[in-house]
């Protein structure tokens, strides 16, 4: 969507998405998803409005990115310690 009103609905779909991924304990398809929302706020103007909502997501894709990191190339069923 090339649109800002598309673009920001299209953003916030996504970012919810995302938001209920990771409560269903999905962060594969969390951070895809929050990833989208934040290509969608790229396309958006630069207000301190779409700055603030990139940021949130920003935040919302943290823990699932540092899961991700740390269980990359782990054998299943062990852990690995930062």
């Amino acid at each position: 969507m090339s649109d800002p009103v598309g673009a920001e609905k299209a953003a916030t779909l996504w970012a919810k998405s995302g938001q209920r991924s990771l409560e269903r304990s999905a962060p594969v398809e969390g951070i895809e998803q929050l990833t989208r929302a934040l290509d969608q706020l790229a396309l958006l103007p630069k207000t301190p409005a779409s700055r603030r909502e990139q940021i949130k997501v920003q935040v919302s894709l943290i823990s699932p990115l540092i899961w991700r990191r740390c269980t990359a190339g782990s054998p299943k069923g062990s852990t690995r310690v930062i």
